[in-house]
């Protein structure tokens, strides 16, 4: 959906000093609509918060910087409006129509909740004390993967909540 932030993303994964992992959308024939506007579909996806684009970078933290950086804008679009042109959304409306309703109700509170959290995520800065009390426990740089972090250092958001 956006050139500029895959490039970035496979900058950013290819210098860091460990395992990278990158997950990139990937349509097919089956998801049943014209791969020539697979970029359009792309970018459908990403405003309608289904596919949002970010970047997770845990060398930001000694630059006390949130890791997570969000990429994409707010969704600006629902989800249904991503939906209508692939048939094999198409047809579970059809199939059942409520039912679809139903699902698209919560496919979109879906979307706003976890936008919600990836924005407070974003905004999330450690402390002094712990980053340098993982560089004397670590004996460097911090190398911790996120699991670890989350269990030993208490995160603040840049809004003072933690």
């Amino acid at each position: 959906a956006d050139m500029n932030q895959t490039v970035k993303a496979f900058v950013e994964a290819e210098s860091y000093p460990g395992p990278s992992l990158i997950i990139a959308y990937s349509p097919c024939i089956a998801h049943g609509y014209d791969l020539s506007h697979n970029v359009e579909q792309q970018q459908l996806a990403t405003k309608s918060g289904v596919w949002p684009l970010y970047r997770f970078d845990p060398r930001r933290v000694d630059e006390h910087q949130p890791p997570l950086q969000l990429d994409s804008k707010e969704p600006t679009i629902s989800v249904a409006a991503y939906q209508k042109n692939e048939t094999r959304f198409r047809i579970a409306e059809k199939l059942d129509p409520v039912r679809h309703r139903e699902l698209m109700a919560r496919a979109n509170q879906e979307v706003k909740d976890r936008w919600a959290t990836y924005r407070y995520l974003a905004g999330m800065v450690m402390p002094e004390r712990a980053i340098t009390r993982m560089r004397c426990t670590s004996g460097g740089t911090v190398t911790s993967s996120v699991a670890s972090i989350r269990a030993s250092v208490p995160f603040s958001n840049s809004r003072g909540m933690s």
